[in-house]
């Protein structure tokens, strides 16, 4: 019985040393796996200087076909990953200092948070990538480009998302599966016109989403720092509650569908900011976190050229010498009139101020007068009335000695 003993505890440590052994870099060290995925071994938890990290293609003759999370190595600055590695798993998540990674073209798939919260800048997916997970890249707040070979077939929802300096998606001509779409900020899949993300930072203040896309889905719209205006196409009748994430300037929401329905938290993160013009179904809920107002065709171009032009009035910094222009006079007057109604509504509704307002509405009355009268005319006012006085002192003296009223010394 003790040498059954014996035997079964010897298995059960061969086994554990099979499962978990550190594996010897040339730089550093890491912890090894089998791989449930096929023959070979996952690499993992690597410890070791920072600089560029040269993953070894086999340890112990096995070979490496997956490199998981590495530890979060905050010193590694690249990453060079061998031929043979299929699986990318969590592999360089919060490697903050990481500025480069080269891949295989025996790349297959990337799953969740394998490049998430890192330095990168550009990001190149090599040809052979055919999958992306949830949450695969994501959180990287210095990527601009994402290259996607002909070879990637699924990108699912959230897969690349709250990348807020994302520029450019760079798609090799030959995907049958993925375009982009809206000037190239939109990824869309070819087949179901669906958009399952965008290039944050190139998304404008105001994204018109062409009507050609059915669908956005989940995550599609997240870490949009300038976006304040949305306007969707008839083309999308519902929106899901985490389609908007990470846009913190986001105000109006102008959906053209006939009928809209959204759930009540759509907006939480912007809770109450956000207003949505909609044809509201009869299913939609009661918003708690947004406002809705009904939508009528064509608003989104009244509203947003009224913004312009009162913001235009606001922030001219030379509006008088406008109004000093002939030509300009309708400009005039309509820029005048805006000014008083603003500052009488700030008088009217707020009593406090009241006094202050109207010596303001004073100031800018008297101020207008002075730039539509002439500052020649004041010379030519003071010179008359000069002369005319003088010649009226002089009429006078001839009159009163003619009276002898007053008599002139003569010089002796």
């Amino acid at each position: 019985m003790k040498n059954k003993h014996g035997a079964v505890f010897l298995l059960v440590i061969c086994l554990l040393v099979s499962v978990w052994v550190p594996a010897f870099a040339d730089n550093g060290t890491f912890q090894y796996a089998n791989y449930s995925g096929g023959d070979g071994i996952i690499l993992t938890d690597y410890s070791g200087p920072g600089g560029e990290l040269v993953i070894p293609a086999e340890y112990n003759g096995k070979q490496v076909v997956a490199v998981g999370n590495l530890g979060e190595n905050k010193s590694v600055t690249k990453v060079t990953v061998p031929e043979g590695v299929t699986h990318l798993i969590g592999s360089f998540q919060n490697m903050s200092a990481l500025k480069e990674v080269v891949l295989p073209n025996s790349l297959k798939e990337i799953w969740s948070f394998t490049f998430s919260n890192t330095g990168l800048t550009a990001l190149s997916l090599p040809r052979g990538v055919t999958t992306l997970i949830l949450d695969a890249i994501c959180n990287n707040a210095n990527l601009k480009s994402i290259s996607i070979p002909a070879s990637c077939e699924v990108i699912p929802t959230a897969a690349i998302h709250s990348n807020p300096a994302l520029q450019l998606f760079s798609i090799d001509p030959g995907n049958p599966n993925w375009t982009t779409t809206a000037n190239g900020t939109l990824l869309m899949h070819k087949a179901t016109h669906e958009v399952v993300s965008c290039a944050g930072g190139a998304v404008p203040k105001v994204l018109t989403v062409p009507d050609e896309v059915k669908a956005l889905r989940s995550f599609s719209l997240s870490g949009c720092p300038s976006l304040e205006t949305l306007i969707l196409p008839e083309s999308i009748n519902s929106m899901d509650g985490d389609v908007v994430l990470n846009c913190p300037q986001l105000k109006t929401v102008y959906a053209k569908a006939a009928s809209f329905d959204l759930p009540p938290y759509a907006f939480y993160q912007i809770s109450g900011q956000v207003t949505v013009y909609c044809n509201r179904s009869s299913d939609m809920e009661d918003p708690t976190d947004f406002t809705v107002k009904p939508y009528v065709s064509g608003m989104e171009k009244t509203n947003l050229s009224q913004a312009t032009a009162e913001g235009e009035v606001v922030t001219s910094p030379k509006s008088s010498s406008v109004k000093s222009s002939g030509t300009d006079s309708v400009t005039s007057d309509s820029e005048v009139t805006t000014g008083a109604v603003l500052s009488t509504e700030t008088a009217t509704t707020d009593c406090n101020n009241a006094p202050e307002a109207v010596a303001n509405l004073d100031v800018q009355a008297s101020g207008n007068v002075e730039e539509q009268t002439p500052k020649s005319y004041y010379g030519w006012w003071i010179g008359g009335t000069v002369c005319v006085f003088l010649l009226a002192a002089g009429v006078t003296l001839v009159v009163l000695k003619k009276k002898g009223k007053i008599q002139l010394k003569k010089k002796t």
